[in-house]
């Protein structure tokens, strides 16, 4: 099954402002980009003009640390992938 077309996996414009608590779709738009660059707030999914519901929840339930990229975080090869990058760029 494919969950971006199910409408309970994903949140329209307007149930977003809800669930932000914000009542202005142009002070969103105006911060958008910044929230998502800076924030680590989910994008809109490709194709739709809709947000994944898991995803913006769990942003505002950390937040905003969700989708933040951790510098300290491994790939699950340890520390080898920082000093693999540090030798050789």
């Amino acid at each position: 099954m494919n969950n971006s077309s199910d409408p309970c996996a994903t949140m329209s414009k307007e149930e977003l402002l809800d669930a932000l608590g914000e009542t202005s779709e142009r002070t969103f738009d105006n911060k958008r980009a910044t929230l998502e660059r800076d924030h680590g707030f989910p994008t809109k999914l490709p194709g739709l003009k809709r947000w994944s519901r898991s995803a913006v929840n769990r942003w505002i339930d950390t937040n905003g640390e969700t989708y933040m990229p951790d510098p300290t975080a491994t790939d699950g090869v340890g520390n080898a992938t920082v000093a693999l990058e540090r030798r050789y760029g």
